[in-house]
């Protein structure tokens, strides 16, 4: 695996090509990120992302099982080797952007998404609770029920939940694309470190393709 750092070149043409792109939404963004790795039409997605910029500022976190060229000049590429050496009992700071959402069944029996934050308003009153509240709480509920499949137990006090945001663009054929993110942050333990690993793999949650899901940990 290969941890990236992609920004914005400096060059005046390159910015403006940037601009375009991240104008153009999260699906364009992705689109140009693939554009870093050779093209194989029976490929699916191998790497996850993290967007830490705008426009002539934009700037990724990008793990990858190939490493990525840079041969449209379009980015300044920074990369090393990934492969953490992990051990149970290890304690880890971690940060990941999330697509918090739950899922239940409509009236059909269908399973339907639903953002986790305003399922938390909808059930407990808008006037009773503040965002920061709400979105505190999704970032709890969360993680926690997810923590022990991914090899790891996560320290509740440590958590921290910010940056919600409501994504809305078009995809492809023009498809409305919408979702919601948190940035979550905290400590853990390492439980598991096969389950583990493979987490930092392959990422945590839905909505990759958009950015979410890479777990960056650092030593605590």
């Amino acid at each position: 695996m290969y941890l990236s750092r992609i920004q914005a070149s400096s060059q005046t043409d390159q910015l403006r090509r940037l601009a375009h792109i991240a104008g153009g939404g999260q699906y364009r963004i992705h689109q140009a990120l693939w554009n870093l790795f050779d093209r194989d039409p029976d490929a699916s997605r191998d790497f996850l992302y993290r967007q830490e910029g705008q426009a002539d500022k934009l700037s990724f976190l990008v793990l990858s099982k190939r490493e990525p060229n840079n041969n449209e000049g379009l980015w300044s590429v920074q990369t090393k080797a990934f492969a953490p050496r992990l051990k149970v009992g290890q304690r880890l700071r971690f940060s990941v952007r999330v697509n918090p959402v739950i899922k239940r069944r409509d009236e059909s029996g269908k399973q339907v998404r639903h953002d986790l934050v305003m399922d938390l308003r909808k059930r407990s009153g808008e006037a009773e609770r503040s965002q920061a509240e709400l979105v505190q709480q999704a970032t709890r509920q969360w993680l926690s029920t997810r923590a022990e499949a991914n090899g790891f137990t996560v320290h509740a006090n440590s958590l921290i939940g910010e940056a919600y945001r409501q994504w809305r663009f078009k995809g492809k054929g023009g498809r409305s694309i919408c979702f919601s993110t948190i940035d979550c942050a905290g400590l853990l333990t390492v439980a598991d470190i096969e389950r583990f690993q493979a987490l930092l793999f392959s990422g945590l949650g839905p909505a990759k393709a958009f950015g979410c899901g890479l777990f960056l940990i650092r030593p605590d």
